[in-house]
C-alpha cells in the first residue's frame, strides 16, 4: 500500500508529481519546492485522502486533487504561484490548516483553519460554516470561515467606531489599502522573499498571536524584539 515520504533539506527545481495511491502521507520540511511557470506540487488524479504537510520551506503553486478527500498543512513556509497561471493552491476538496504561513496569490479550499496567516490575494474556503481564521490579514474578495481578530476587520471595525456611524465604500477601500501589507520581494530566488518592509504598521507586524508578525517569519516576532530593544 501506500506509504509515507520525507523530503528533507532538498531543492527541487522541476517540482513533484503524486501519482494515485503513490503516498498517504507526504513530508516537505526544510526544502525549497519550485517549477517557475508551472505547479511545483501537482497530485496526478485523487489525492486519495493522502495528508501533505509542508514544514520551514518555499514552494510554487500547489495544484491538488481533493474529490476524494486529503488534507494539506503548511507551517512556517511560504507559498507562491511562482509565475505560474491560476491560483497558488488550487485545491478543492482538501481540508487545509495554515500557520505562520505568507501565501502570494490566490487559493481555493474545501475548508480552512489558519492563524498568523499573510493571506496577499483571495482566499476561498468552500465550507465557511466549519474553521476558523485567527490573528490574520486576508485580501478583499476572501470567503472565509469566521475570523477572529483579523485585518483589516479590525481597522475597519475601529475605523466605524471613530466615525460613529457606517463607513463608505472609499473610506473602506482607504483603511483596506492603508492596512495591506508590503513586502520587500515576492520572487522566490530573492533573499528578502515574503520579508515586512520596515515601516509596517503593527496591525501586521504586531498582530499576529502573542504580539507576533504575521505571516511566514511569525516566530522571529521581529517587530516585538525590537520594541524591546
Amino acid at each position: 500500500g501506500a506509504g509515507r515520504l520525507v523530503l528533507d533539506g532538498l531543492i527541487l527545481t522541476a517540482g513533484l508529481e503524486l501519482e494515485v495511491d503513490s503516498v498517504s502521507d507526504l513530508l516537505i520540511r526544510h526544502a525549497t519546492l519550485r517549477a517557475p511557470g508551472a505547479s511545483a506540487l501537482k497530485s496526478v488524479g485523487s489525492l486519495a485522502g493522502a495528508a501533505i504537510r509542508i514544514d520551514h520551506s518555499i514552494t510554487g503553486k500547489i495544484e491538488l486533487d481533493g474529490s476524494q478527500g486529503g488534507r494539506l498543512s503548511v507551517y512556517d513556509s511560504i507559498v507562491s504561484s511562482d509565475g505560474a497561471s491560476g491560483m497558488a493552491i488550487a485545491a478543492e476538496g482538501v481540508d487545509v490548516d495554515f500557520v505562520n504561513l505568507t501565501l502570494i496569490g490566490s487559493a481555493h479550499v474545501k475548508s480552512i483553519e489558519a492563524t498568523n496567516g499573510l493571506f496577499v490575494g483571495p482566499v476561498t474556503a468552500d465550507r465557511t460554516q466549519a474553521g476558523c481564521v485567527r490573528y490574520s490579514w486576508t485580501a478583499d474578495g476572501s470567503s472565509l470561515p469566521r475570523r477572529f481578530r483579523c485585518q483589516p476587520d479590525l481597522a475597519l471595525a475601529a475605523a466605524a467606531e471613530r466615525k460613529g456611524d457606517a463607513l463608505t465604500d472609499a473610506e473602506k477601500a482607504d483603511i483596506r489599502l492603508a492596512t495591506a501589507p508590503t513586502l520587500l520581494d515576492t520572487a522566490l530566488d530573492e533573499p528578502a522573499l515574503a520579508m515586512l518592509h520596515p515601516m509596517t504598521g503593527d496591525a501586521i507586524a504586531r498582530g499576529g498571536e502573542g504580539e507576533s508578525e504575521m505571516g511566514a517569519f511569525s516566530r522571529s516576532a521581529t517587530a516585538l524584539r525590537m520594541a524591546n530593544v
